[in-house]
């Protein structure tokens, strides 16, 4: 919802899951956008997005909840994708200017799941143009 306001062009449904058997879910939320000119250079910045099977216990942030029982962004990811959609926003607003591609990626299934493999089989990396650069990054900087 947030790109399409930005007026920012993505595709959905990467990171489809392919072991049902062990990880339950169908997959596929991964949501890849190019900001820029879709030429080279490109960078590619990357989010981590999913939830974990914890019940949230904070006190005194009700409105920052998760509003599912048994779903919470306990390690950070609501803060991952919320950095990643605040540069996406700026970079979109210097679009012009910008002398090649920044290709943002939201990963689902960082716990685990192997999301950023499966988008990595499924063509990310081999997208034209192909990044050569990748950063991601997390509210725990040592980690």
């Amino acid at each position: 919802k947030v790109l399409t306001q930005l007026d920012i062009d993505y595709s959905t449904g990467w990171a489809v899951n392919a072991h049902p058997d062990v990880v339950p879910g169908p997959g596929g939320y991964g949501i890849v956008a190019d900001i820029g000119t879709g030429g080279d250079p490109c960078v590619l910045l990357r989010a981590d997005m999913d939830a974990l099977p914890i019940q949230e216990r904070t006190e005194n942030v009700e409105a920052f909840q998760s509003q599912r029982d048994n779903t919470m962004h306990a390690c950070g990811h609501d803060g991952h994708t919320t950095m990643l959609l605040g540069a996406a926003a700026v970079l979109k607003s210097m679009e012009d200017s910008i002398p090649g591609t920044v290709r943002v990626m939201f990963q689902p299934a960082e716990e685990g799941g192997a999301g950023a493999k499966r988008m990595r089989e499924e063509g990310v990396l081999q997208k034209e143009p192909k990044p050569q650069y990748a950063f991601g990054m997390h509210v725990w900087p040592t980690l």
